[in-house]
């Protein structure tokens, strides 16, 4: 299942990258977003199984997709960027669990509001997750996806 869901969540991350943000982002070979300041949004995923969604970039990569968020123009405040990356995490979970919903007729998905996390040296970790990594470049930048559910769930 968790190897279908990662399919699921890199389709809509694709989806959602080209119609909003007009730019493609290509699944790629692991690698680590080097720069020191990072931003990640973690969305919950409720239901009959439990898990997260972990988005992650660069605050560089985050200012890129805000401002074309704003329509090119000028953030008004410095922390619209994460609340700017915040819906763009939110609007790829949403689309991945309507297409887990759609695939596991027998189990419900539903997703709690984004926790934005931003800083150096940013790792989180979640005990009892079983998760598959993405890895996407583009254009704009490089993003890391991680999803995952609890092990029983699997």
């Amino acid at each position: 299942m968790l190897r279908e869901i990662a399919l699921i969540t890199e389709k809509a991350f694709q989806e959602v990258s080209i119609e909003l943000l007009e730019t493609e982002f290509l699944p790629g070979k692991r690698f680590i977003i080097d720069f020191p300041f990072k931003v990640a949004i973690i969305i919950g995923i409720t239901g009959s199984a439990t898990g997260r969604l972990y988005l992650e970039c660069d605050l560089e990569t985050a200012v890129k997709v805000a401002l074309i968020m704003n329509f090119g123009e000028r953030l008004d405040e410095p922390n619209d960027v994460y609340t700017y990356l915040a819906e763009f995490g939110n609007m790829i979970s949403g689309r991945a669990t309507t297409y887990m919903t759609d695939k596991f007729k027998n189990k419900e998905f539903r997703l709690s509001p984004p926790a934005i996390f931003s800083g150096k040296g940013l790792e989180t970790l979640s005990p009892r997750i079983k998760s598959k990594m993405l890895y996407f470049r583009g254009k704009l930048g490089k993003f890391f996806v991680d999803i995952g559910f609890e092990e029983e769930h699997q």
